[in-house]
């Protein structure tokens, strides 16, 4: 798989794309938001561009209900996850994966190397998190919590950086910063302690 950022939501109501539009062009003027059938809702596919008119990367809106197609999907998540570690968080998402209704998934282009190219979807990433809410999954990272804490480790052991983690004890998310290059952080974090 490619890298491509994700983010699953409980809410079934769909991002507005004019909305979307609004919240890039605070940040990112020239950055067009074109949906692929531009009259059909709830809408499925946007093309993301830069001022230049290359395509920086393809935004999918995948429903996880009502199909069994959408059940199977659910059910490789929990396989993905079911020996990730913290094992409290991997427990977590298990849960959470039973009441996620859609999966966004920003696919990124070749073009996206251009200026801000990353910039511009790690903004469109929070922007529809600021509409729907959800946990965010990047391969080779991990996935978060609602608060977009890691809660589940991905990354290389050549991982470098400090970033917001938790660790699920006692029915709550325990917050800290977590040194991804330091062996004991890392250590205490997939035994699911805070370092």
């Amino acid at each position: 798989m490619t890298y491509t950022l994700r983010l699953f939501t409980t809410e079934k109501r769909v991002p507005s794309i004019p909305q979307l539009q609004q919240e890039m062009s605070t940040v990112f003027p020239a950055i067009p938001l074109i949906p692929e059938n531009p009259g059909q809702y709830p809408w499925e596919q946007i093309l993301v561009r830069d001022p230049e008119n290359r395509d920086l990367a393809l935004l999918c809106r995948i429903p996880l209900t009502d199909s069994p197609l959408a059940e199977a999907r659910k059910e490789k998540l929990k396989e993905e996850i079911r020996y990730g570690r913290p094992l409290s968080g991997a427990r977590w998402l298990e849960k959470y994966f039973r009441k996620i209704t859609t999966l966004y998934e920003i696919h990124p282009m070749e073009e996206v190397q251009s200026h801000k190219g990353w910039e511009v979807l790690l903004h469109l990433r929070l922007s529809l998190w600021e509409q729907v809410r959800g946990i965010f999954h990047t391969r080779d990272e991990g996935f978060t919590n609602p608060q977009g804490d890691l809660i589940l480790w991905e990354y290389p052991p050549s991982a470098t950086g400090v970033v917001s983690a938790a660790v699920y004890r006692f029915g709550q998310f325990r917050s800290f910063s977590l040194n991804l290059a330091s062996p004991s952080h890392r250590a205490a974090f997939l035994k699911g302690e805070k370092p």
